[in-house]
């Protein structure tokens, strides 16, 4: 299935710089697997491909391009749908300023 969505995020343990927190998407699902395109936390474009494990509560794995750390990264998320058309998540983020850090937010399909 064919949908735009919108994830709303807030960045736990980054630097004090301004992040993007507004990430408009589109995304294809077909089973557990998607891909799709959204604006990242720089403001720049990202195409991913993932894998999600689970319904109601999942775990999704994939590639990402569009983030300085490098041409293609891997990443999680966890998530729990809270409606048909909502979910929260969190995601960590592996950066070279602090270590680990999180993202964390809300997503919803149109």
């Amino acid at each position: 299935m064919l949908s735009l969505c919108l994830a709303l995020s807030m960045h736990i343990g980054l630097d004090h710089r301004e992040w993007s927190n507004v990430h408009p998407c589109i995304k294809y699902e077909h089973e557990a697997i998607s891909v799709g395109a959204y604006l990242n936390s720089y403001g720049d474009p990202s195409i991913y491909a993932s894998y999600t494990f689970g319904d109601l509560v999942w775990l999704e794995a994939g590639a990402v391009t569009g983030y300085p750390q490098g041409d293609v990264l891997p990443f999680l998320r966890a998530g729990y749908d809270v409606f048909d058309n909502t979910s929260v998540f969190v995601s960590p983020i592996p950066t070279k300023w602090d270590g680990l850090t999180w993202v964390v937010g809300v997503e919803f399909d149109f």
